[in-house]
Order: C-alpha cells, then sequence, then structure tokens
C-alpha cells in the first residue's frame, strides 16, 4: 500500500538522520523526495505525529521531533527492557543458527567500515543487527514496541559514538555466537549487559 510504503521510507529517514531533529517539514519537497502525492505524505506525517517522531507548531507547520535527555534515558530502559527478551525469543527459535549467520555478517560489515572510518555505514550495520534480532523474535508486539519506542531513532544518533573496531567486532561476535548455540539465558543476560554497558559508556562520555 502506498501510504505504509510513505510511511516506512519517512520513519526510517528520520531514524537514519537523513530527516535531521528539528527539521522543518515542507510537504512539496518531500513529496517530490518520496515521489508520492500529498494525502498519503499528510496521513503518514500524522500516524509519524501519533508516534512522537513529528511535531506540528505554528498551525500547519510540522517539524522532525528532537529528544530532550528525560527521552534519551526513558528510550534508554525500553531497549534494556525489550531486547533481552528478543534475544531470548531469536535463540529459541528454529531459525537461530541462520539468524547468527546474518549477524556475523552484519558484525564483519560494522567493523569493516569503522576500520575505513566510514563511520555512518558503521552504523546502519549496527541498526541492522539489532532489528534483525528483534524482528527475529516472531513476536509482533515485541517488535511494535521496539520501533514505537524509537529505540532505532536513538541508536543512529550515535554514530560519534562507535568504539574500538576490535572490542566492537568482539561485543556482536560473541552476541551472535550465543544465539548461534541456542544458548537462550547467556544470550538474554548478555543483551541486558550490552545494553548497560552501551548507557554507562555514554553517560561517562565516551568509550
Amino acid at each position: 500500500m502506498k501510504q505504509q510504503r510513505v510511511y516506512s521510507e519517512l520513519r526510517d529517514a528520520i531514524y537514519s538522520g537523513l530527516l535531521k531533529p528539528g527539521q522543518k517539514l515542507v510537504e512539496r519537497q518531500l513529496a517530490l523526495k518520496f515521489a508520492t502525492s500529498r494525502v498519503p505524505l499528510r496521513e503518514s506525517l500524522m500516524r509519524l505525529m501519533s508516534e512522537g517522531l513529528v511535531r506540528r507548531a505554528h498551525g500547519r507547520t510540522s517539524f522532525v521531533e528532537d529528544l530532550t535527555a528525560d527521552d534519551v534515558q526513558e528510550i534508554w530502559l525500553m531497549r534494556r527492557t525489550l531486547e533481552p527478551v528478543g534475544a531470548r525469543l531469536a535463540t529459541e527459535s528454529s531459525r537461530h543458527r541462520s539468524v547468527a549467520r546474518r549477524l556475523l555478517s552484519l558484525t564483519d560489515r560494522m567493523t569493516k567500515y569503522l576500520r575505513a572510518n566510514q563511520v555512518a555505514r558503521s552504523a546502519e550495520c549496527d541498526l541492522e543487527f539489532h532489528r534483525t534480532l528483534i524482528e527475529a523474535s516472531k513476536s509482533p508486539r515485541l517488535i511494535r514496541a521496539y520501533e514505537l519506542s524509537h529505540v532505532p531513532m536513538l541508536m543512529s544518533r550515535l554514530t560519534g559514538e562507535r568504539g574500538k573496531p576490535d572490542l566492537l567486532w568482539q561485543q556482536h561476535h560473541d552476541y551472535a555466537r550465543l544465539i548461534e548455540q541456542g544458548a537462550a539465558d547467556a544470550a538474554e543476560e548478555y543483551a541486558r549487559q550490552h545494553v548497560v554497558e552501551i548507557a554507562d559508556r555514554m553517560s561517562s562520555g565516551g568509550e
């Protein structure tokens, strides 16, 4: 459906930073960029507004919503709650080995891009790693809660905090191997500690 396509592309543009926090959203320009008419565009903007990704001010003028410090803390809490559950469900699924292969491939790619100083591309692979994990849970409610909590948007804004390539590789490699082994308890705990470590690193101002 066209409206769903436009909504998904707009949402991903916000998550990736293509549409930046605080940016004014001009409907005519967006209609050209996303190859759509005004009706599905406006419906998509209204949906994004209800999800807290877009805000309206001064009548009909729309802007990309920014994250306050409280928003960031709440999103970290949501991620710490949701991702361990996703890791357990993905590990317990019958497809856990194929999921792990996908995660290991993304781990190699994100590390390669970081070594080449292609930070944004590395961050995209990292986001895809965690999205793949959540989607592998096959839980519609978990997937929706993950998207609506705006975890992907927060992750996409951490491109300046990528850390050292070897450490990045080891962390995600170990994570994927636990899923490959079907170690649900260990994968769940690793996911929890992984999120806590990243949040602690961010709050202390660096790696």
